[in-house]
């Protein structure tokens, strides 16, 4: 593997399947990590879901309601978040702009 620099806005934005207004963009896919950068719509969210890989969360823009298992937590720029493996998870932009962050998850595929 070599090192990567880039853009993002060079990467294209794919819509996310399980949601609407959501986009995705893949910046990175290492050896050990992946490095996505989210954009959720004004009033777009992700309904609760779960995965077996952990995920850490920094907050660009905006405002959002995340849920994380039973708690609720409302976040903006600046804001950071673990979120464990297997645990539900959603997010909903409360905001009038774009909720934007950038998440990390391992690879799991290596």
């Amino acid at each position: 593997m070599h090192e990567i620099v880039g853009k993002q806005e060079e990467v294209e934005p794919e819509e996310v399947k399980q949601a609407k207004d959501v986009y995705i963009q893949w910046l990175v896919r290492g050896p050990n990590y992946h490095m996505r950068r989210f954009t959720f719509k004004p009033g777009a969210k992700m309904n609760p879901h779960s995965h077996p890989w952990e995920h850490e969360i920094y907050v660009l823009r905006g405002k959002a309601t995340v849920g994380i298992g039973d708690n609720k937590y409302h976040v903006e720029e600046g804001y950071y978040l673990y979120i464990p493996p297997n645990v539900p998870h959603w997010y909903r932009n409360d905001g009038d702009v774009d909720f934007i962050f950038i998440c990390v998850i391992p690879n799991v595929e290596s």
